[in-house]
C-alpha cells in the first residue's frame, strides 16, 4: 500500500491525476493507517477501498457480512472525507457472481452505488447477472482485451457486452470500462490450470470502445461516457472530472476523423500531440 501511494504521488508529479483504492483481493485486507475507513478520511489520494476478490478460486472466500462490513467502512471514510467510499470488487468465474451484492442492495441500507464489481464480462453469467443489478441502481465495471477464445467461449468483449445490454433494454448509463493496465493477466484453461500471464495494456481500451462505436452499438457520445462520464460520476469527480466545464481539470482527449486520438491534454497541459507523446515521465527517454 504504501509503494502504491508514492507510485501514485510519482505519476501526479509527471501530469496525470491518480487516486487509489485502500485494501487488496483478500479479507481482513490492507491498508496504511490500520483501517480502510482512516486511509479514505487521513489520505487524500484513497478514495474507496479494493480491490477484494469475490467469486473467485483466488479469493478469501469473503461471505456477507465480510462485504457488508467493508462497504459500511468505506461508506462512513467516504462520507466524512468527501469521497466516493466505493468498494471496487475482482470477479473471478464463480457461478454465485454478484448474488451477494444484490442481497446486500435488498437487505440492508447500503446504497447500491456502493459497489464497483469489474471484470462483469468475463463469463456470461456474470453479465446476465449484472442486467438486474444495473436496474437495481448500481454501476459495474467491463474490462478491456476480454475475448472469446476456446479456453473462454462465453467471454464478452466490450462491445459484445454493450450490445446485449443494448438488445435487453438496460440502461448503460451506469456502465463503466477500465483495462487493468499494466496488472496481470493469468489465462487459465477449462480445468483452471494457468497457462500464461500476459500484461494489461492502457492503449486496448480506447480500441474496444471504439469498436462498438464504429459497429454502431453505441453511439459516440455513449462510447465515449463509459470511459469517462460514467466513472467519474461513480467515483464522485463529477464535473470537475468526465466533463468539459469552466473550473474542471481540463482534461482533454481529441480525435481524428477517424477517431483515432490525435492529441491528449491533462489539467490544460498538452501531453500527445498529433498521436505521439511530448511530455514524458522522468524515467523515459
Amino acid at each position: 500500500m504504501v509503494s502504491l501511494l508514492a507510485k501514485a504521488r510519482a505519476l501526479e508529479t509527471e501530469g496525470i491525476s491518480t487516486y487509489i483504492y485502500s485494501g487488496c483481493y483478500e479479507m481482513p485486507t490492507q491498508s496504511i493507517t490500520g483501517s480502510v475507513k482512516t486511509d479514505i478520511v487521513l489520505i487524500d489520494k484513497v478514495i474507496g477501498a479494493g480491490e477484494l476478490a469475490i467469486s473467485d478460486h483466488r479469493s478469501s472466500q469473503p461471505n456477507f457480512d465480510d462485504l457488508k462490513k467493508i462497504a459500511a467502512e468505506a461508506r462512513v471514510g467516504g462520507i466524512l472525507a468527501g469521497k466516493c467510499g466505493i468498494v471496487h470488487l475482482h470477479l473471478g468465474n464463480g457461478l454465485d457472481g454478484i448474488k451477494i451484492l444484490t442481497e446486500i442492495l435488498r437487505s440492508t441500507e447500503i446504497p447500491s452505488k456502493q459497489f464497483m464489481p469489474s471484470h462483469i464480462n468475463r463469463i456470461e453469467h456474470l453479465l446476465i447477472q449484472s442486467m438486474d443489478y444495473l436496474k437495481l441502481g448500481g454501476y459495474v465495471d467491463i474490462t478491456s482485451d476480454f475475448y472469446r477464445t476456446k479456453e473462454s467461449p462465453t467471454t464478452y468483449s466490450i462491445a459484445d457486452a454493450l450490445k446485449l445490454y443494448k438488445d435487453n433494454h438496460v440502461p448503460i448509463d451506469k456502465v463503466c470500462a477500465s483495462s487493468d493496465a499494466n496488472g496481470s493477466t493469468p489465462v487459465f484453461d477449462m480445468e483452471g490450470n494457468l497457462i500464461k500471464i500476459g500484461v494489461g495494456s492502457p492503449s486496448i481500451l480506447y480500441m474496444d470502445i471504439k469498436q462498438a462505436i464504429e459497429n454502431g452499438i453505441v453511439s459516440l457520445e455513449e462510447g465515449i461516457s463509459i470511459i469517462t462520464q460514467n466513472p467519474a460520476k461513480a467515483l464522485n469527480l463529477y464535473p470537475r472530472k468526465g466533463a468539459i466545464v469552466e473550473k474542471g481539470d481540463a482534461d482533454l482527449v481529441l480525435l481524428d476523423e477517424k477517431l483515432d486520438i490525435d492529441t491528449v491534454i491533462a489539467r490544460g497541459k498538452v501531453m500527445v500531440k498529433q498521436g505521439n507523446a511530448v511530455v514524458k515521465g522522468f524515467f523515459e527517454s
